[in-house]
């Protein structure tokens, strides 16, 4: 046998070696590996706890508080006036500080003023957008007078899906006066949204 095919052959034999030896440490290594993570398993990251609850078990909870609160009726209230569709936002807090309840009801606000029937009266009567027009301007107002983030990026959210093209100048306002770049970014993408 020549010496380079010899040479060849002793350096393919030490690399076969050397990734058997590399699994067999893999493996010694993870049955030893301990994840500091307490839910990087499937289990521990399912297991139930009184004071966490899993997001189901507060919607299964709280269902007949949620029908409650995003009845109709109750949504036609939030939109009656700004005065009272401010109220309703400015129960929203900084993040993780806001009741899920309130979230619940500021987003089934959003889809009720969409809802072509939400303009019409109880006499049946068209309100010309109305309760859309209040809706959408509220959470202009609140994303622009606050100085929390969260706050200012959920309503601009909402406005992504009930503004109008003529709010367009007053989202990038918004965007151009936060000191916060992930609201300035979010603020732009939302008015190219409406302006489309």
């Amino acid at each position: 046998m020549k010496k380079s095919n010899c040479c060849r052959l002793m350096s393919f034999v030490f690399s076969v070696a050397f990734v058997f030896a590399a699994v067999a440490a893999g493996d010694a290594s993870k049955d030893s590996y301990v994840d500091p993570n307490p839910y990087a398993s499937y289990g521990a990251a399912m297991a139930s706890k009184a004071r966490d609850p899993m997001a189901v078990e507060w919607q299964n909870r709280c269902d007949r508080a949620v029908k409650a609160a995003t009845a109709p009726d109750v949504l036609a209230s939030h939109v009656s006036s700004t005065c009272a569709a401010l109220s309703l936002l400015k129960c929203v807090k900084g993040a993780y500080a806001t009741d899920p309840l309130v979230l619940i009801v500021v987003a089934s606000t959003t889809q009720y003023v969409m809802d072509p029937a939400a303009d019409r009266c109880r006499c049946g009567c068209f309100r010309c957008g109305d309760a859309r027009k209040v809706w959408s301007e509220a959470l202009l107002l609140r994303a622009g007078s606050t100085s929390d983030a969260y706050v200012a990026m959920l309503c601009l959210d909402q406005l992504r899906w009930c503004g109008f093209p003529s709010q367009v100048a007053a989202v990038r306002n918004i965007g151009e006066k936060s000191k916060d770049r992930a609201v300035r970014d979010f603020a732009a993408m939302v008015a190219r949204e409406l302006a489309k």
